[in-house]
């Protein structure tokens, strides 16, 4: 058995903090993209529709208990602060962001992204993250147009509804591309959103399996595309782990420079989970799994009609790390509004931004009269300066002295 894969670490510490959790690895040379992100406890989602005054959730999912821990997982739907599964998590000055392992600002979230969101229960109602991790499942230049998709680096990208798109002309082959999106498995993949970047940088990133490890050919196979990598880190891999890989692109050939585990869920027991995913049953027990190796067990009565493409699993996490599963939901497509997230206000819910804003009341085409711009005739006062009188001043006599000389012929 080869060795399991470093646990990330952020500025020499321990990617885990007080609650639940979400643990990464820290690619072992350096170079490409980045690929890892931080997570923590949150909540929640809906399923009736998005709104931002509601922060319940799917129905029946709603959290009361201040303190309490929450992971959601799933697609930006939009924005109250930041709109995940449909539940509104609070965003504030101390809520941390990562991009593919990265920091940054808050500003850089965008509908249609894959987020992990991290937080806890305020005031009621309120869901409070701590930390927002956004990874993308691919990065890399369009090889292909097909069949209403493309692909990058061997992955068949199909827009889901409501997909976040550039123009068509953008993406042809050569573009350089990220993409949020859901793994399908067999190197399908539903994208919730496409932004076309900068040509010329050769990075890529891929979420995957390890499918073959060909160590006399110096690489392994990840998801179906063959790459190439140092010796010490093919030692690393494990076929059949899912991962995310990171590097450059040299001659059309990919090398793999950089590794890391996808997210992995866990917290203290009773932790609320929500995660949006690809899951399918794996056994008659209840067990459900995604292709990006998300697993979690459900009763027999939750799974009691076929799972659509995509659902939303709500559950807790159980004593022994598990998820359990209370019921499944039908995601939400994101929204096609473009509004920013806002920031809680002092622990105040965020502010609206999807309502219109209120108009003002019509005079029922009453005619209103101007009031007129001439004031009333004003009679300057006269002002007379005061008469100041300057005494006379006579100056002084001043007489010299008179100066004794001495006598010196004594």
């Amino acid at each position: 058995m080869r060795p399991k894969l470093l646990i990330y670490r952020v500025a020499g510490a321990l990617c885990f903090v007080v609650g639940a959790n979400v643990a990464f690895a820290q690619p072992q040379e350096t170079g490409g993209i980045g690929g890892t992100g931080i997570a923590q406890e949150t909540g929640g989602i809906g399923g009736t529709g998005i709104s931002p005054q509601e922060t319940g959730g799917i129905g029946g999912t709603g959290l009361t208990k201040t303190g309490q821990q929450i992971i959601g997982y799933g697609i930006i739907q939009a924005f109250g602060s930041v709109i995940v599964n449909g539940r509104d998590y609070g965003l504030t000055a101390h809520t941390a962001l990562t991009i593919d392992g990265q920091p940054a600002p808050l500003a850089d979230l965008q509908v249609g992204q894959r987020a992990l969101v991290s937080a806890r229960i305020g005031q009621p109602g309120q869901q409070v993250a701590t930390y927002v991790s956004i990874t993308h499942a691919i990065i890399g230049p369009i090889s292909a147009n097909e069949g209403g998709g493309f692909s990058v680096l061997g992955q068949r990208i199909v827009p889901a509804a409501g997909a976040v798109l550039p123009d068509a002309h953008l993406l042809t082959p050569g573009a350089q591309v990220a993409v949020s999106a859901i793994g399908l498995g067999h190197g399908t993949w539903l994208a919730s959103r496409v932004d076309v970047l900068p040509v010329g940088s050769g990075n890529f990133q891929l979420q995957g399996r390890v499918d073959q490890l060909r160590p006399a050919q110096g690489g392994a196979v990840i998801n179906g595309e063959f790459m190439l990598m140092s010796p010490s880190n093919l030692a690393q891999l494990n076929q059949g782990e899912p991962l995310l890989v990171t590097g450059q692109i040299n001659t059309n050939t990919p090398v793999a420079t950089g590794f890391a585990p996808v997210p992995q869920i866990s917290g203290p027991a009773g932790t609320a989970v929500e995660i949006e995913d690809a899951f399918v049953p794996a056994s008659a027990t209840g067990r459900l799994v995604a292709p990006d190796g998300v697993a979690a067990m459900a009763a027999p009565h939750v799974l009691q009609s076929a799972l659509p493409q995509l659902s939303v699993i709500i559950g807790t996490l159980g004593s022994d790390g598990g998820i359990v599963v209370s019921h499944i939901a039908t995601p939400q497509a994101p929204s096609a509004e473009t509004t920013r997230p806002v920031l809680l206000n002092h622990g105040e819910a965020p502010e609206t931004t999807h309502e219109p804003a209120e108009k003002a009341p019509e005079l029922n085409g009453s005619e209103v009269e101007p009031p007129s711009a001439v004031g009333p005739e004003i009679e300057p006062s006269e002002i007379n300066p005061p008469e100041i009188s300057v005494p006379e001043v006579s100056p002084p006599e001043i007489s010299p002295p008179e100066i004794t000389t001495p006598d010196t012929n004594d």
